[in-house]
């Protein structure tokens, strides 16, 4: 009875069927085949590893992106709010240092994540590099 051939036998004797095309071509490739935001990541390893992981590393910037974009939303609304909130019988004084805290209260959390996003990206960007990192930025992700 035959032996199945292990996958390391297979893919050596797939791998001198395959051509060696040029970057700039595996570029144009993985732009037409990466176009959806949630391309497969396993099929592209199979076209390309460096598209793959460039790919990766985009879906990650993503995600950053639209969940800090969200939290700013959130504390936008949440100032409107509280500056609404602020009684009108208080003097003018009073109610205008209180809308100073808020503002400054907002900016220093706006300024707060915008220093975790910065780091997000730093890692998102050295994740690229070193996939150790990637599981390190998925639980960050979901932390916040």
């Amino acid at each position: 009875m035959p032996r199945k051939r292990s996958k390391a036998e297979v893919g050596t004797k797939a791998a001198p069927r395959l051509p060696r095309l040029p970057d700039e071509l595996w570029d144009k490739i993985f732009h037409d085949v990466a176009q959806p935001y949630d391309s497969d990541l396993a099929t592209l390893r199979l076209v390309n590893n460096r598209c793959a992981t460039l790919q990766a590393s985009r879906q990650h910037a993503r995600i950053v992106r639209r969940m800090f974009r969200r939290k700013r939303q959130w504390h936008v609304e949440e100032l409107h709010r509280k500056k609404q909130a602020i009684r009108h019988d208080l003097a003018f004084g009073l109610a205008q240092q209180e809308r100073d805290q808020l503002e400054a209260r907002f900016a220093g959390e706006v300024a707060g994540e915008q220093r975790m996003e910065q780091f997000l990206w730093k890692v998102a960007d050295k994740s690229v590099q070193q996939r150790a990192l990637i599981p390190f930025l998925k639980s960050c992700i979901d932390t916040l």
